[in-house]
């Protein structure tokens, strides 16, 4: 069995495997995560990994895979995050160079448009600092395209929720005040990269 994750590079993303893959567990045990952006990657990943089941996460994904998706009509998700946030948490948080981290965002950014519309797709949206999160600590709000999902006190829902709560959260918060010195929030204009700042 495969489980799809498409996702934004950045702490986000890594926090939505974490609970991806926790949840897996639980249900079926261990599950590893193969990343890969085309069927090709995920046959090779699927070969190397000798296990019948697993994550499957993608990046920058080709659109075959995203046909592929709709044609077996099988569910994934769609990890979105504020592509600015991604950009500086990668510059200021993980050091990446600013050109590289201007084209990995920009390429995942490209790639993921059109799997916004595609039927099947449960949407997660990292949610802005400051803002309290209907699920979890996480910083994460569960949305369909056709609405909102509301948080439950039993079944699917609250699994996720305790599988979320167990992650770490992608800590944006501490990322920017490690990088910028300021104590809560994002950083400045004044100490963002040349580039960065609007």
């Amino acid at each position: 069995m495969l489980f799809f994750l498409m996702e934004q590079p950045g702490r986000f993303s890594a926090w939505c495997e974490a609970v991806t893959a926790r949840l897996a567990e639980r249900a079926l045990g261990p599950t590893p995560i193969i990343h890969a952006n085309t069927l090709e990657e995920l046959s090779l990943g699927a070969m190397r990994s000798s296990t019948s089941r697993a994550i499957v996460a993608a990046r920058q994904p080709g659109g075959s895979l995203g046909r592929a998706l709709v044609e077996a009509g099988r569910n994934f998700i769609l990890a979105l995050d504020d592509p600015g946030l991604v950009l500086a948490d990668m510059v200021l948080g993980q050091e990446v160079e600013l050109a590289a981290a201007t084209q990995a965002v920009a390429s995942s950014c490209g790639a993921l448009i059109g799997y916004r519309s595609l039927p099947n797709a449960l949407i997660l949206h990292g949610l802005p600092l400051g803002r309290a999160p209907p699920l979890s600590p996480g910083g994460t709000a569960l949305q369909r395209p056709t609405g909102s999902w509301r948080p439950a006190r039993s079944g699917p829902i609250s699994s996720i929720r305790r599988a979320a709560d167990r992650c770490p959260s992608p800590g944006l918060a501490t990322c920017f005040s490690a990088a910028t010195g300021r104590e809560n929030g994002l950083p400045g204009p004044s100490t963002l990269p040349v580039g960065l700042a609007a």
